[in-house]
């Protein structure tokens, strides 16, 4: 996270941080989707961009396999268990 992480979130055993200029990075398990990644792969080790949330992200929540990230303009996407990949 070399842009410096102004907010972080972990559910379970996965986490997300928000940099400074919005990007939004997950990492950790993966196996419900809850890194926003678009699929179900079993984990990843290194803090991946969500597609999508590259920008504007200002708050970011993570459950046990969820999480949800709110945008300025104030719009909340989810992913994970019981949600979609943001969109």
């Amino acid at each position: 996270l070399n842009n410096g992480a102004v907010g972080i979130a972990v559910g379970n055993r996965h986490g997300c941080a928000i940099l400074a200029g919005g990007e939004l990075r997950c990492w950790g398990q993966n196996y419900a989707g809850q890194l926003g990644l678009g699929n179900s792969v079993s984990e990843t080790q290194v803090a991946t961009t969500v597609p999508g949330l590259e920008r504007d992200v200002v708050e970011v929540r993570a459950r046990y396999n969820g999480t949800c990230a709110r945008l300025q303009n104030g719009t909340v996407k989810c992913w994970g268990l019981w949600f979609v990949a943001p969109q």
